[in-house]
C-alpha cells in the first residue's frame, strides 16, 4: 500500500535525506526554490481578469472545522436565470452538538435563508434535479433510533420558493437493508452522495443514493475498501408533491465487492461517480497492497445502475528521470535525488468530486500526483521540496483511454500524458535553473490547505466545476505551499503563516488548456491579497455543482469554512477548538479574447479612475487602441447595474468620463468598459 511505501515520519525522513542528498540540495535550510514570490515557475498563461459577483458573507458559525461531504460538492445551482443556490452543511455547537443547516442564495446574490432542518447529521451532499427545479439532500446520522443514511428534498417546484422542505426524512439505508448483502458485518455505511438523471420509466427521473462500506474486507488484509451500496428509485412531481418516501431498489457493485472480499485482491478505489443519462460512472484510482502500482480506474453501467459494470484499469506510476547536475568547480555529477530511483505517483487525492466533460463524452476528476524516491519497495517524498502538482484525470467513454493534463505548473505539454517536470518546465532536456551556489531549482506546489504531512491524505480537497453548454471548467483547491514554507521558516515566507489560499484554476474549451490559477489570500504583502478575506483562514472549499453564465462572464459560486485557528481540531485535534464561520461568496471571470491561453492579450483598452477611494464623484479615464462603440456601466457587489455612463462612438485615444455617485451609498462597485466585444472592469470604493 502506498502508505507503506510512502513513508513520512520526520526523523527517518531527514536521516534518509542525509543519505540520499550528500551535498545537501534538498536540505531544510532554504536551498529549496522560491520562485516569483509564491514558489512556483510562472509560464506565459494569462490570469483571467476576475472580480467579486458576491464577497464573502458570514452564513453561520461552527465549531466543526472539517469535512462536509467528502466526495462531492454540497452546493447545488438550480437552473435557469432566477435559479438559486442551495448549501446544505453540518454545524457543531460549543456543546459537540451536530445539526443540519441549508441557506438558499437567491439569484442576486441575496442569501435569503441560512436555518437548521432540525436534525442530526454528517457529511451532508446536496443536488438539484434539473427538470423539478427541487433539491435534494442526503446525509449520515441517527433519528428515532435508527442509524443510517437519509434524504430530504425541499418542493420548491410548488411555488417557487425555497424552505417547504418534506416532512419526515427518508431511511434509505439501514442495518436490515446492509444485511442482505453481507449478513455478519455491522451497517457502517457513511459519506452518502445523492444525483438524478433520465429514468427508463416513461415520464419519471431517477434519483440515486451511494454509501461507502466502512467495514474492513473480509480476508487477511482486513482493512476497509469501501465497497458501496447504490440506492435508486424513481419519482415524477406529483410523487414529490405527495412526499412519497420512493420506492427504493438497491444493489453492489461486483468489482468493489471483488476488493472488499479479496477476490482475487485487496485494493481501496478512492472514487466519485456521476450520471450521464443512462449511465452511472465511478472513476478514481485504486491503493493497492505491498508494492504493486496504483491503478486508475472507471467503472460504466449503461443501463441506469443495474446489471453489468464494465471496467477499466491502467497502471499509473511513471518512471522518472533522476536529474544529473554539477556544481561550479567540480567535474564531479550530482543527482537531485542521490542514488534513488525516482517516480510520478498519485498522492494526496481522496476528496475530489466526477463530472461529465467534451459533451458527455468524457468523465473528469481533479486530483495531484507528487514526485516519490526510493530503492525497491521503499519509497518516500521530501514534503518540503513541495513537489505534488494539480493534474485533471479523464476517461473517453468512446474510445476507453485514460488520458491527464498538468494543472499547475502545466510544463511545454501539459496534454502529452507524460508528467511535467518541475525542474524542466520548458521540456529540453536540461534543468532550468539553479540558485547561486549551483543548487537546481524547481517548481514548488503543495495543493493542501494545512501543513502537517501525516494528515495530507486525508485534509487535501480537489473540486471541479464545469458549465457544459459553455464549454466552462474551473477547478478549486485551497493552496498551502507558502503556509507550510512559512511555518517550516523558510526564509522569503514570512508573513505567510496561518494564510492558505484559495485557488482557482479556469478552462473555457472544457479543460483541454487552462488559464494560469488565480490566488487569493489575506496577506496584505501578496500581490493577489484580497482585502474581503482580511483576517480569514479559507479552508474546506467547495464550488457550486455549476457555473452559471451572466452576459458572457462565469460565475462560480463559492462556499468555504473561515477558521478561527489554523488546522483542523475537529477532524485531527491540529489547532484550537475557538469555532469557524461558514462563508458564501461567487466570483465573476470575465471573457478572455484570445483562442490561446498561453498568450498575453494586448490590452486594446486600458482604464483608471482617480480618485479612488472617491465621495461622491471620481473621473474614469480610458484608451483605446482603436476607434469603436464605447459603453461604461456601473455595477454593485451582487452584480446589479446601478448606472449607466455611456454608450457612444469614440476615436481611438485617451478618452476621460466623470461619474456622480450622489445617490448610492458608500461600498464597493465595478466599472465595466465594453468597446467592439471587448471589455475591461475596475473595482473602485465609494466612501461617504
Amino acid at each position: 500500500m502506498k502508505r507503506a511505501l510512502i513513508v513520512i515520519l520526520f526523523a527517518f525522513l531527514i536521516f534518509n535525506l542525509l543519505l540520499a542528498y550528500p551535498i545537501k540540495p534538498v536540505e531544510y535550510d532554504n536551498k529549496l526554490s522560491h520562485r516569483s514570490g509564491n514558489g512556483n515557475l510562472r509560464s506565459d498563461r494569462i490570469v483571467p481578469e476576475w472580480e467579486w459577483q458576491v464577497p464573502p458573507q458570514a452564513l453561520v458559525e461552527n465549531y466543526a472545522d472539517y469535512f462536509q461531504c467528502f466526495n462531492e460538492t454540497p452546493v447545488a445551482v438550480q437552473p435557469g436565470e432566477d435559479g438559486g443556490v442551495y448549501i446544505v452543511y453540518r454545524v457543531k455547537d460549543i456543546q459537540n452538538v451536530s445539526e443540519l443547516y441549508y441557506s438558499y442564495i437567491d439569484n442576486t446574490g441575496e442569501v435569503l435563508l441560512t436555518e437548521s432542518l432540525g436534525y442530526t447529521g454528517y457529511y451532508p451532499d446536496a443536488h438539484v434535479d434539473t427538470e423539478t427545479g427541487d433539491v435534494f439532500a442526503c446525509w449520515h446520522g441517527p433519528l428515532d433510533n435508527a442509524t443510517g443514511n437519509y434524504m430530504l428534498y425541499d418542493l420548491y417546484h410548488l411555488n417557487g420558493e425555497p424552505g417547504n422542505w418534506k416532512d419526515d426524512p427518508i431511511l434509505v439505508t439501514d442495518a436490515e437493508i446492509w444485511h442482505n448483502f453481507y449478513p455478519d458485518e455491522d451497517s457502517n455505511l457513511f459519506w452518502p452522495q445523492v444525483k438524478t438523471g433520465p429514468s427508463p420509466e416513461p415520464g419519471m427521473r431517477r434519483v440515486y443514493l451511494v454509501a461507502n462500506n466502512q467495514n474492513p474486507s473480509t480476508g487477511s488484509v482486513n482493512l476497509p475498501s469501501e465497497n458501496v451500496l447504490l440506492c435508486y428509485a424513481d419519482f415524477d412531481a406529483d410523487d414529490l408533491s405527495a412526499q412519497s418516501d420512493l420506492e427504493w431498489n438497491y444493489t453492489t457493485i461486483p468489482q468493489f465487492d471483488g476488493f472488499h472480499n479479496e477476490d482475487p485482491y485487496w485494493a481501496r478505489p478512492m472514487k466519485s461517480w456521476t450520471v450521464i443519462d443512462n449511465q452511472v460512472i465511478f472513476m478514481g484510482y485504486l491503493m493497492l497492497e505491498d508494492d504493486n502500482d496504483d491503478q486508475m480506474f472507471c467503472l460504466v453501467n449503461d443501463n441506469y445502475g443495474v446489471g453489468e459494470w464494465q471496467d477499466y484499469y491502467q497502471n499509473w506510476s511513471y518512471n522518472e528521470e533522476n536529474p544529473v547536475y554539477y556544481l561550479p568547480g567540480s567535474p564531479e555529477p550530482h543527482y537531485l535525488f542521490g542514488d534513488n530511483e525516482v517516480r510520478q505517483i498519485i498522492m494526496h487525492s481522496s476528496h475530489f468530486n466526477l463530472v461529465p466533460a467534451h459533451d458527455n463524452e468524457r468523465v473528469t476528476w481533479a486530483g495531484a500526483m507528487g514526485i516519490v524516491f526510493g530503492i525497491g519497495e521503499n519509497y518516500f517524498y521530501d514534503p518540503l521540496a513541495f513537489m505534488i502538482y494539480p493534474k485533471t484525470f479523464s476517461f473517453d467513454l468512446i474510445t476507453e483511454e485514460f488520458s491527464f493534463i498538468d494543472i499547475n505548473p502545466p510544463g511545454a505539454n501539459p496534454d502529452d500524458d507524460i508528467p511535467m517536470k518541475p525542474w524542466d518546465l520548458d521540456e529540453d532536456g536540461e534543468i532550468d535553473e539553479f540558485d547561486e551556489n549551483g543548487y537546481p531549482l524547481w517548481a514548488q506546489e503543495w495543493p493542501i490547505f494545512y501543513y502537517v504531512p501525516d494528515l495530507a491524505l486525508s485534509s487535501n480537497q480537489y473540486y471541479l466545476t464545469t458549465n457544459e453548454e459553455s464549454g466552462l471548467m474551473a477547478y478549486i483547491w485551497v493552496d498551502g505551499q507558502k503556509a507550510a514554507a512559512a511555518e517550516a521558516g523558510i526564509a522569503g515566507y514570512e508573513g505567510w503563516e496561518d494564510t492558505p489560499e484559495l485557488a482557482i484554476c479556469y478552462s473555457d474549451n472544457s479543460g483541454e488548456s487552462w488559464y494560469e490559477p488565480i490566488f487569493m489570500n489575506a496577506n496584505p504583502e501578496s500581490e493577489n491579497y484580497c482585502p474581503e478575506l482580511e483576517g480569514m483562514i479559507p479552508c474546506f472549499a467547495y464550488p457550486g455543482d455549476r457555473i452559471e453564465m451572466i452576459n458572457d462572464d462565469a460565475i462560480i459560486h463559492l462556499f468555504f469554512l473561515d477558521d478561527n485557528s489554523y488546522g483542523s481540531y475537529h477532524g485531527s485535534q491540529e489547532g484550537e477548538n475557538i469555532g469557524s464561520t461558514f462563508e458564501y461568496a461567487a466570483i465573476r471571470i470575465l471573457p478572455v479574447m484570445s483562442d490561446n491561453v498561453n498568450e498575453i492579450i494586448p490590452e486594446l483598452i486600458t482604464a483608471q479612475n482617480f480618485p479612488n477611494p472617491f465621495n461622491p464623484s471620481t473621473t474614469i479615464e480610458f484608451v483605446l487602441q482603436e476607434a469603436g462603440k464605447v459603453k461604461i456601466d456601473i455595477f454593485n457587489t451582487k452584480g446589479q447595474k446601478v448606472a449607466d455612463l455611456v454608450d457612444k462612438e469614440y476615436n481611438a485615444g485617451k478618452h476621460q468620463v466623470n461619474w456622480q455617485a450622489d445617490d448610492l451609498p458608500s461600498g464597493v462597485y465595478y466599472y465595466r468598459i465594453e468597446c467592439e466585444g471587448k471589455s475591461i472592469s475596475r473595482k473602485v470604493l465609494l466612501l461617504k
